[in-house]
């Protein structure tokens, strides 16, 4: 028996990702292989859209599709990279579109394969001498040093039964791809029995930064890359300039500088914040979300600063550090700056500047409030994969040595898998 086409949507899972996968199986009595083809794209189920895996974490950069017989016996592989934007709509999905070449899965009558499909692993030669499902148990695994949105792993496997017909045979195949890691999300302290509704009023104030040692370094480099390497100080403005004297440059910088400052009524400031323990190792024939199967570990040692969000796959022993300022009432600064070119022909001409661009509000630190250090430790069976978990912290100001945590997993949809018993 010959397949001629199938066209399988894979449907992606962080925690709940699910589409179906339309298969057209086309099965011909003459001898030989015949083409397949595969669509992939991805779905999202969660109750939650604000907190849905966003498009960079469904991306699908690379993938390897494995096809197995009813004995697990591998009957067709194949790599595909660089596989850019998607080419196709299903459903009104975005798909990719994949020609697998010739497949075959010999002889008539119900024949049962399963379909592999492993993605964004990047080197897939862990496979190149697999010749069984139980293969690709053993050697599969995936090591990743540096979590990337929009490169995260994920798998799926789907067992069929094909049945021999003269004519062509539309079937649906529904192919959930489980993402390996898990996203931890952090949303901060919280501080109880005090309102922010009291913050005051920003007020803010301008000036031009008048002297070398107020020029950050990364606009002093930023100067001396365009040529402005000396510091004058002309009635024009104190800057840096492309001459030892002003009526010889025809190039200067000038640096402008705002700051702000508000009364805050009480809060939480997160100074630092750092894991430790994440798991960049994992098995990548393990498919079920509502539970921990990865059993391989390889932990981090280093403490790593994060803001927002971070990835680990499952068998972490994770812990997390946060340094804490409570405020009861205090005040916030923020600084930001503008960096400008002047350019003119001569001496004699009017100096023409570039447009105003203002760079990101940034806190000042600030030593004010009760300064505390809090941690949390996160045994293995915290987080499983594709799925999404909040972390957040609340504290009581009058009894700040009682720190409370909450791990709060995003209601998502469940995907089950019943990988094959191979005969």
């Amino acid at each position: 028996m010959k397949l001629k086409k199938i066209f399988l949507l894979l449907g992606i899972t962080i925690g709940g990702f699910l589409s179906c996968t339309s298969e057209s199986v086309i099965e011909e009595s003459l001898a030989g292989s015949q083409e397949v083809s595969i669509l992939l794209t991805s779905g999202n189920v969660v109750t939650k859209a604000e907190e849905a895996p966003s498009d960079l974490e469904k991306k699908i950069n690379d993938c390897h599709v494995a096809i197995f017989n009813a004995e697990g016996a591998r009957i067709f592989s194949k790599n595909f990279s660089s596989m850019g934007e998607p080419d196709a709509k299903v459903n009104g999905l975005p798909a990719y579109t994949l020609s697998l070449g010739d497949v075959r899965t010999f002889g008539r009558g119900v024949k049962s394969i399963s379909v592999y499909v492993l993605a964004n692993a990047g080197d897939y030669t862990m496979f190149d001498n697999c010749s069984n499902y139980a293969g690709y148990q053993q050697n599969g695994l995936v090591n990743t040093s540096v979590f990337s949105a929009d490169n995260l792993v994920k798998t799926g496997l789907m067992s069929e039964t094909l049945e021999y017909s003269e004519s062509p045979v539309a079937k649906e195949i529904c192919i959930p791809l489980t993402q390996l890691s898990a996203r931890v999300d952090f949303l901060g302290v919280e501080v109880e029995g005090l309102s922010e509704s009291g913050n005051g009023e920003w007020q803010e104030a301008e000036a031009l930064v008048g002297q070398q040692s107020g020029w950050p370094a990364t606009y002093k480099d930023k100067a001396n890359n365009e040529g402005c390497e000396n510091w004058l100080t002309p009635s024009g403005g104190n800057g840096w300039y492309n001459g030892n004297r002003v009526n010889r440059s025809t190039k200067r910088a000038l640096l402008y500088k705002q700051t702000r400052t508000r009364t805050i009524s009480a809060g939480a400031v997160v100074s630092t914040s750092s894991y430790v323990g994440i798991n960049t190792k994992s098995a990548v024939t393990i498919y079920d979300n509502t539970k921990v199967e990865n059993t391989m570990t390889s932990l981090t040692t280093g403490a790593t600063p994060f803001t927002g969000s971070f990835y680990t796959y499952e068998n972490g022993v994770i812990r997390l550090t946060l340094g804490v300022s409570i405020v009861t009432s205090a005040t916030e600064t923020q600084e930001r700056y503008c960096f400008r070119i002047s350019t003119r022909e001569n001496a004699l001409s009017l100096w023409s500047q570039t447009s105003e661009e203002w760079s990101e509000w940034e806190s000042l630190p600030s030593t004010s409030g009760t300064q505390k250090t809090y941690t949390l430790d996160l045994p293995s069976s915290t987080f499983v994969k594709g799925n999404i978990y909040q972390v957040k912290g609340k504290v009581n100001p009058k009894f700040l040595s009682e720190f409370n945590w909450e791990v709060i997993p995003v209601p998502l949809e469940n995907i089950s898998v019943n990988p094959p018993t191979f005969d």
